[in-house]
């Protein structure tokens, strides 16, 4: 249904005996063309008469949000017909004019927002407070941010800063798999190495020991005393030099 200039709305007087009486949309409309245009200023306490702003903020339209958190008799007496009653948290009030301050007792919910907080990543801007500018910083190996994803080309010029996707990582894992997985598949040994344990998982290698018939690992015989009968370990020099005559005699230290 569309409304007429003659429609009624029915309002309650906010001064007095706060009385309900009627309103009319033609002379609703026409307050709203008088008033000034609204203009937010902060916030303050209405219950503390301290906190009512300076004469020189005493402009027409200019809006205040009530800071306190309890409900409490309006203290703010400036003006010609002051307003008496009690104010709500968050209500509104609005100079108009010479006479005084006008209250709107609104719920929380009609507060708009009155400073924005952020938390990193995420940073903000309120150099200008009716346009702050939210941003988010870049990731790093010491803090978490946003990151941008590298195409393919990044991929192959190594571009640092950047992330891969799974399609790219799983590129890559076959690329690896069909190159053999880029690990050793199985370890073989030539004697005198031998391989015990699972070729392909936990090999164990080995040396053998030499025999007469086959090269491989020997001990090295302990000079200090003679040991004839010894088959497994491998005769030094001085071994030699001790306990058996060198072929050249002329080497002899003389008598």
């Amino acid at each position: 249904m569309a409304l007429t200039g003659s429609d009624l709305l029915v309002v309650q007087q906010q001064t007095g005996g706060q009385d309900i009486k009627s309103l009319s949309i033609t002379d609703l409309k026409t307050f709203l063309d008088t008033q000034s245009p609204l203009n937010f200023k902060g916030t303050a306490n209405m219950t503390v008469g301290s906190d009512e702003p300076a004469v020189n903020d005493r402009v027409a339209g200019n809006v205040y949000i009530n800071s306190a958190t309890a409900a409490g008799t309006f203290a703010w007496t400036g003006g010609t017909s002051p307003y008496t009653g009690t104010v709500q948290p968050n209500a509104q009030a609005v100079w108009v004019d010479t006479t005084g301050w006008q209250i709107s007792n609104n719920s929380v919910g009609d507060v708009g927002v009155e400073s924005i907080e952020s938390t990193l990543p995420i940073t903000v801007d309120s150099a200008a407070a009716a346009t702050p500018r939210i941003a988010v910083n870049d990731a790093t190996t010491a803090a978490v941010g946003v990151v941008q994803i590298a195409t393919d080309t990044d991929v192959s010029n190594a571009t640092p800063g950047l992330v891969v996707t799974s399609a790219q990582l799983a590129a890559t894992n076959a690329a690896i798999s069909s190159a053999g997985g880029g690990t050793v598949l199985s370890v073989a040994g030539t004697a005198p190495i031998a391989i015990t344990g699972d070729a392909t998982a936990t090999p164990t290698v080995t040396i053998t020991n030499a025999t007469t018939d086959a090269v491989g690992a020997v001990q090295l015989q302990d000079a200090s005393a003679i040991a004839g009968t010894v088959t497994t370990k491998a005769a030094t020099p001085k071994y030699v030099g001790d306990f058996y005559l060198i072929k050249d005699f002329s080497s002899l230290a003389s008598v």
